[in-house]
């Protein structure tokens, strides 16, 4: 469990309060039915995100934040895959972005061939983050198993 939220929403559609209320709720959801106090807010597939996030994360207890759509640019390539967020208070938060660049990894020798060549971040962390299955589509993860024990 890596999430500290219920949905997935469009953040720049709601309001800091309503952003506030699905963390708050989300993490009380996972301490009451699973005992576990989340502490990451995992997002791979949202647009666009309120330079105030980091610190609305720190002040609900949530230390680190995982996307993948801050990597997604047309002419610019992002410096890092880890990286502090500072937020417009000056809040940090530890982010990550998978360096394979998506959350639709197949999982097998080729994709992590890639993630290591790519990943921009190796003087700071010999680990990085493989998201597989099919995100947009759901499920799936049984299938990319398969594929894995088959290699």
């Amino acid at each position: 469990m890596e999430k500290c939220v219920l949905t997935k929403f469009a953040y720049l559609k709601r309001g800091g309060e309503a952003l506030v209320r699905q963390v708050i709720y989300g993490k009380r959801f996972f301490k009451t039915e699973f005992n576990k106090d989340m502490k990451i807010l995992w997002l791979p597939d949202v647009f666009g995100y309120t330079a105030s996030l980091p610190q609305i994360l720190k002040k609900s207890g949530v230390d680190y934040f995982m996307t993948i759509k801050l990597s997604w640019y047309e002419y610019n390539q992002f410096p890092h895959h880890t990286f502090n967020w500072q937020g417009i208070d000056g809040t940090k938060i530890l982010t990550h972005m998978p360096p394979e660049g998506t959350y639709n990894s197949a999982a097998n020798p080729e994709a992590i061939k890639k993630a290591e060549a790519k990943f921009l971040d190796k003087g700071v962390s010999d680990r990085c983050l493989m998201l597989f299955g099919i995100g947009d589509g759901g499920g799936a993860v049984s299938y990319i198993l398969k594929s894995i024990k088959a290699h």
